[in-house]
C-alpha cells in the first residue's frame, strides 16, 4: 500500500523532501522487518498482515488511517497497541504527518465575478461527498 505517495526514492525527491535518501516500499521481503527505519500500519488492514516478530529500538511504527475513530477495526484500548505507535499519519491536522482530504490548486487567472445567486429558489441538495452515509452523529438525516 503506497497511500497515494508512490514507492522508491522518486516521491521524496519530487516533493522536495529535505531528506531524500528515503526509500518507500510495500515489499516486506526487501529487508528483514527489523531493518526498516519506519513501518506504516494501515489500521483498517493491520489484522490481515499482522505485526513484525522483531522490532529494533530505532524503528518507528506509524499509525495510518483516513477514517474517524468510530470506524477503526482494531481496539486501540488494547495494551498491545497502547504504546506501539510512535507517529501518526491521519486526516487530522494535529497528526505528525497530516494527510488531508482534497487539495487546493491555484487557477491560472481569476474567474469572472458574478452577482448571480445560484442557490436562489433552490430547495434540494446539489452534491454531498461522504464516505459513510450512516454515522453515529446522524449526519445523513
Amino acid at each position: 500500500m503506497e497511500f497515494g505517495w508512490g514507492s522508491g526514492q522518486k516521491p521524496f525527491i519530487e516533493n522536495g523532501c529535505e531528506v531524500n535518501t528515503c526509500y518507500g516500499t510495500n515489499n516486506r521481503s526487501l529487508l528483514r522487518m527489523d531493518q526498516f527505519d519506519a513501518i506504516l500500519f494501515h489500521v483498517q488492514t493491520v489484522s490481515l498482515f499482522g505485526w513484525p516478530d522483531i522490532r529494533s529500538p530505532h524503528q518507528r511504527y506509524v499509525f495510518v488511517t483516513m477514517e474517524s475513530a468510530q470506524y477503526l477495526t482494531i481496539p486501540l484500548t488494547s495494551s498491545k497497541y497502547k504504546s506501539a505507535f510512535n507517529l501518526t499519519l491521519t486526516y487530522r491536522r494535529d497528526s505528525d504527518f497530516p494527510y488531508l482530504y482534497g487539495a487546493m490548486e491555484p487557477v491560472p487567472s481569476p474567474p469572472p465575478t458574478s452577482t448571480r445567486n445560484y442557490a436562489a429558489g433552490k430547495t434540494k441538495l446539489v452534491a454531498w461527498f461522504v464516505s459513510h452515509c450512516s454515522s453515529m452523529s446522524n449526519r445523513g438525516k
